[in-house]
């Protein structure tokens, strides 16, 4: 049984060149990865990674002393 023709053109092709599908490959990557993960803002990335805490009213946030002082050390860079 012979493969299809097309088929065969391109594994021939990825095998003289497999950085092209590599290149292929991370592309898709990229784009499926950016629809699914956002970048945090550096406001909010001592919230979102230091921080054991999954949920904080309003007015915890407003006062917490782990944000406040990342608040700050971004101001100083």
């Amino acid at each position: 049984m012979r493969e299809h023709p097309v088929a065969e053109h391109t594994l021939a092709r990825l095998a003289r060149a497999p950085h092209a599908f590599n290149g292929w490959l991370n592309r898709k990557t990229r784009i499926l990865a950016d629809s699914f993960v956002q970048e945090v803002p550096p406001s909010l990335a001592v919230c979102e990674f230091d921080c054991a805490e999954t949920e904080c009213s309003l007015g915890e946030w407003l006062v917490c002393a782990r944000r406040l002082q990342g608040k700050a050390e971004l101001a100083r860079h």
